[in-house]
């Protein structure tokens, strides 16, 4: 029997999954079909990108002289998955993944300016997503629109940070400057090797500088 559901497994909670007994997806997602089929089947332990019978798992722990504590590392959350780890860190070792090191550091320090995928759909006239979105492929298209300027880089440098904050005139930042409600949309490793510092840093500026700025009506 087939059912229309909310996936779980991603921040997007898309509406328009069906699935059916057995774990088939359908709604065009190929991150969903991958975890629904996980879900439905017993996962295997796996050491790297090998398989691992119980047999072995259990000399390898002893060898290795492993924690019988499980280290969890994450990098995108939903707010559920955020509230289960923080029930479960009793139990658990909470590990932040290394990428994404630089955004935390610059938000404990200097808070951050958000907004809700509703608002960046109906009122953003620019988009810059930054970064690998694998993670949560159906993102980018459902944050595109005719009216919006869309760009998109694999990862942002300095240069191009402070390209962006106004240094290229003829750069494709250009228009993103000029329009009226601007998002910026952080993926995985989304800043250049050796800079995700000074990266995370001046981009965040940007975002509290743009929204400081008073709007002005056009006719």
């Amino acid at each position: 029997m087939q059912k229309t559901i909310v996936c779980p497994f991603c921040p997007l909670h898309c509406d328009n999954v069906i699935v059916d007994g057995q774990g088939w997806v359908s709604g065009g997602c190929g991150s969903a079909c991958e975890d629904f089929q996980a879900a439905f089947t017993a996962a295997p332990a796996r050491l790297r990108d090998q398989t691992v019978d119980a047999p072995q798992l259990s000399r390898f722990v002893s060898e290795l002289q492993l924690s019988p504590v499980p280290i969890v590392e994450f990098g995108w959350l939903s707010i559920e998955q955020a509230k289960r780890l923080h029930d479960l860190q009793q139990r658990i070792v909470v590990k932040l993944q290394s990428g994404a090191a630089a955004d935390a550091q610059t938000i404990a320090r200097d808070g951050f300016d958000s907004a809700t995928l509703a608002d960046l759909k109906k009122h953003a006239d620019g988009v810059l997503a930054i970064g690998d979105f694998e993670a949560i492929p159906q993102l980018l298209s459902t944050l595109k629109s005719d009216r919006a300027t869309f760009v998109t880089r694999d990862t942002l440098s300095a240069d191009a940070v402070a390209s962006l904050r106004g240094g290229d005139t003829d750069s494709e930042f250009v228009k993103l400057r000029e329009s009226r409600y601007l998002g910026v949309v952080v993926g995985n490793r989304p800043y250049e090797p050796g800079s995700e510092v000074a990266c995370a840093e001046s981009l965040y500026r940007f975002v509290r500088e743009r929204n400081g700025q008073p709007i002005r009506d056009t006719e």
